[in-house]
């Protein structure tokens, strides 16, 4: 009996997910998630050279149960693992397209800058040819 409740309670959870990633793609939803990311609720990008720039949920399939959400850096343009918030929630709950949609949307959310490089030294001389310079040798 306890099994059938906990599978029922897991189904559940997952349609009202999928439900959620719907939602939030909608125009009504699409101005809750924008409030949500104006005041940071997502957490910030884990790059130092990004300077705290907020981020997104993403999911990395569509699909229940492939993967938990990760966080969208609008600035770097890349995508990372949550540190407290939301690491046990599915990605299928936000999907794929949700972050790009919000942006494409309201494109004042989009950052100004751009993001900042980091320039190997040594002794203030940029170092040429070394793995992970910016002037690498090919």
């Amino acid at each position: 009996m306890r099994f059938r409740y906990l599978s029922i309670y897991q189904e559940a959870t997952d349609i009202y997910g999928l439900i959620h990633a719907r939602y939030i793609i909608t125009p009504k939803g699409l101005a809750i998630m924008r409030e949500k990311y104006i005041k940071g609720a997502f957490g910030v990008c884990p790059r130092v050279l990004c300077e705290r720039q907020h981020t997104l949920p993403i999911g990395m399939s569509e699909e229940i149960r492939t993967s938990r959400v990760k966080i969208f850096c609008p600035r770097c343009q890349e995508v990372y693992m949550p540190k407290k918030k939301c690491h046990d929630i599915d990605g299928a709950y936000f999907g794929c397209s949700f972050a790009n949609i919000l942006l494409m949307v309201y494109p004042d959310l989009l950052p100004k800058a751009s993001p900042t490089t980091y320039v190997p030294k040594v002794y203030g001389f940029k170092v040429y040819g070394r793995k992970g310079s910016k002037y690498e040798l090919k």
